[in-house]
């Protein structure tokens, strides 16, 4: 979509419905758009932090299951707040935090 927009464009266009600020004032978004970014293979600078992310995840769960941390416990409240269900729709912050207890790679 942000392709065929224009990066521009699409960043323009952005914007929070003012919905969410009356039920969250503090609510705040960043948009970052990146362009001519070439894929390709990790090397051992983005290896490390990956890995150090990683463990920040697996030690903030091993005191405590995700929905307990209190970011993560913010993020629940406002989406209960909009009617969304947090176990089922799941912020991006939580399923993050979630995948290396699911098993991905250390």
């Amino acid at each position: 979509m942000a392709e065929s927009l224009g990066l521009d464009t699409f960043l323009g266009n952005a914007y929070v419905d003012a919905a969410v600020f009356r039920l969250r004032p503090d609510y705040r978004a960043v948009l970052l758009a990146a362009d001519c970014l070439e894929p390709g293979s990790g090397d051992d600078a983005s290896e490390a932090l990956l890995q150090q992310a990683e463990l920040a995840a697996r030690r903030a769960l091993s005191t405590d299951s995700a929905d307990r941390l209190p970011h993560i416990a913010a993020w629940r409240e406002a989406y209960r707040a909009f009617g969304a269900k947090p176990q089922r729709t799941r912020n991006s912050v939580e399923a993050l935090i979630r995948r290396p207890r699911l098993g991905c790679p250390a």
